[in-house]
């Protein structure tokens, strides 16, 4: 429901990937994927994947990801998977870090007011972090790692790592 606050609260053509083969796909899946535009994406075969999500990003979609890989009601931010800072630098496009703040109120309300995020909430937009094309894997974790440390500054959730 994150994403949908996101994508209703921003002008941009924003997608967010799901996942078909997760187990809340059969109860919830199909309704967020048509509401939100959602783009499915089997994550197993990671070439696949990759090679998906550059051709949405090649046809001008805007990909929203959460770096960890999903969405944890903990309340701190979890160590970030790499493959965001993969996809920057082998498409070239930049990564905009966004902060969202008070996701606590209930999410009933995003819902309802579905082209409009709850009064309460904010999303915070960082400058864009560019990942050059020389970038090598090795050092993917610290840039994900300071991109997490962003986010934090911009939602004030703590970021322990």
């Amino acid at each position: 429901i994150l994403g949908t606050i996101v994508v209703s609260a921003t002008k941009r053509n924003l997608r967010f990937l799901v996942d078909p083969t997760k187990k809340y796909w059969r109860f919830i899946g199909r309704f967020t994927t048509w509401w939100t535009h959602a783009l499915p994406v089997e994550y197993e075969d990671h070439e696949a994947f990759y090679a998906r999500i550059r051709e949405f990003i090649r046809r001008g979609d805007s990909i929203g990801i959460f770096p960890e890989g999903e969405v944890s009601s903990s309340t701190g931010l979890l160590r970030p998977k790499t493959g965001i800072i993969r996809i920057a630098r082998d498409s070239g496009t930049p990564i905009i870090p966004v902060g969202l703040k008070n996701t606590e109120w209930p999410l009933l309300t995003a819902i309802i007011r579905r082209f409009r995020a709850p009064e309460g909430i904010a999303l915070r937009f960082g400058e864009p972090v560019l990942v050059p094309a020389d970038t090598l894997e090795a050092s993917f974790q610290l840039i994900a790692n300071d991109l997490m440390r962003e986010i934090s500054r911009l939602s004030g959730i703590p970021y322990p790592y």
